[in-house]
């Protein structure tokens, strides 16, 4: 990923942050030179010594067979939107742009033994279900349902090798700058647009 220097992630935290926040992933292994995609909902196993994240996929899905073909590359998009120029002050001398943030983890995936395969979808759900008022468990699943659901689905781990991110968030610009394109997207309404003037609000400036 082209990534210039003012546009990397600030550290590996805020790229955590993203995965956390953004769990869905684009999994991509070369079989015979060919990409081959899924898209799998990964959650933080561990972050020392080896940053090391956790995922599950279904059974039927061959991209479990081919992780040892070679490297995976998980791909995680964070807020991104449209940039308009009337967001500037000097709307005339200004063009369209897209900024957003993005983290690749690449590295070795290897399916988890089935005894692990709870220890790897108890996080995910805890994860997702945490804004509930009433959260779903896995324990609320009849035993058939589940033992179902764990002959149908592969559990794996992908252990990262290396982490390369890019917050494109209008760093280039002045503070003065910054703060009239983040205020041009909290009018426009949309939650999206929100989530994008919160990241640059916080990464935004250099």
């Amino acid at each position: 990923m082209y990534i210039p220097n003012h546009y990397r992630a600030p550290n590996l935290q805020a790229s955590l942050e993203v995965i956390r926040s953004f769990p869905l992933a684009s999994v991509v292994s070369v079989v015979d030179g060919v990409p081959f995609v899924s898209y799998i909902p990964f959650t933080i196993a561990k972050v020392e010594p080896t940053l090391v994240l956790s995922a599950h996929c279904a059974r039927a899905n061959p991209h479990w067979k081919y992780f040892a073909a070679g490297p995976v590359l998980l791909m995680f998009r964070g807020p991104d939107g449209y940039i308009s120029p009337r967001f500037h002050q000097d709307c005339a001398s200004n063009v369209p742009s897209w900024n957003y943030v993005a983290v690749h983890c690449t590295g070795t995936a290897a399916v988890a033994p089935p005894d692990e395969l709870d220890a790897i979808l108890a996080p995910l759900v805890e994860q997702m279900e945490a804004s509930a008022e009433n959260p779903w468990r896995i324990e609320d699943m009849h035993d058939d349902a589940l033992s179902n659901l764990k002959k149908a689905i592969v559990p794996f781990y992908v252990s990262v090798s290396e982490v390369t991110s890019k917050f494109k968030l209008s760093q280039r610009g002045t503070d003065g700058q910054l703060a009239g394109l983040i205020a041009g997207l909290r009018e426009t309404g949309s939650e999206k647009d929100g989530l994008l003037a919160d990241a640059m609000d916080r990464y935004g400036r250099v």
